[in-house]
């Protein structure tokens, strides 16, 4: 759906919308890895403070994409040295689809170098529906929006679902989740729904990040 499709869809639902809906941004492209700090043995052969343990791999993301096996030790992401599995979280959030990946891992005893190109999260889909991704400028960044709507039914009425307080993305992809099983079950009551990302979280970029902001703020993004 065009931007302008999108913001007629719930502009049609009397939700106020204080700027133009944009393009979709860039998808996100998580590593799908478990990391932890390194074993004892490993940590004495790499240096202490160094590195971050891959505990498992999940299937089909990018990590397996790369080689990462379970066991690997990742000593530096995207050319930034790891000192932990905190370090790698914080680098592997800041990839978006199509970005080069760079991996340097610690494997039984040897140094190797991976490199790829990231992919993309699927989007959302549900039965009997059309999921619409846009963005809205936000304090100099931009939010995700995802809209909702029932096969045939543009000017149906839609629900502005807001999520609770912690920082996660308002997303359903992959296993099932509450979001998405509550968005089928509007749907196939034939209602739509709405949410927007809150600052940092899903495709949202720029800006705020959710972790640091207050109330008035998180206000001022819905």
């Amino acid at each position: 759906m065009a931007p302008a499709l999108f913001l007629a869809a719930v502009a049609a639902a009397s939700l106020a919308h204080a700027s133009p809906a944009l393009e979709p941004l860039p998808r996100r492209a998580p590593l799908g890895v478990y990391p932890a700090p390194p074993p004892a043995p490993v940590a004495e052969k790499i240096g202490a403070g160094k590195g971050a343990a891959i505990t498992r791999v999940l299937p089909d993301a990018n990590a397996a994409a790369l080689g990462v096996k379970a066991g690997d030790v990742v000593l530096s992401f995207n050319g930034v040295p790891i000192g932990g599995p905190a370090d790698l979280v914080v680098g592997a959030g800041k990839v978006r689809e199509g970005d080069a990946l760079s991996m340097t891992v610690w494997r039984d005893g040897q140094t190797l170098q991976l490199t790829g190109r990231a992919r993309g999260m699927p989007r959302e889909s549900y039965t009997g529906a059309t999921t619409a991704y846009a963005s809205v400028p936000f304090q100099g960044g931009r939010l995700s929006e995802i809209l909702v709507l029932p096969h045939g039914k543009p000017n149906a009425p839609v629900v502005y679902y807001v999520q609770g307080v912690t920082c996660i993305s308002m997303e359903a992809v992959g296993t099932p989740l509450p979001y998405g099983e509550f968005v089928q079950g509007m749907v196939d009551r034939g209602i739509g729904v709405y949410r927007v990302e809150k600052p940092g979280m899903g495709d949202s970029r720029g800006g705020p990040n959710c972790v640091d902001i207050g109330f008035q703020t998180e206000l001022a993004a819905f």
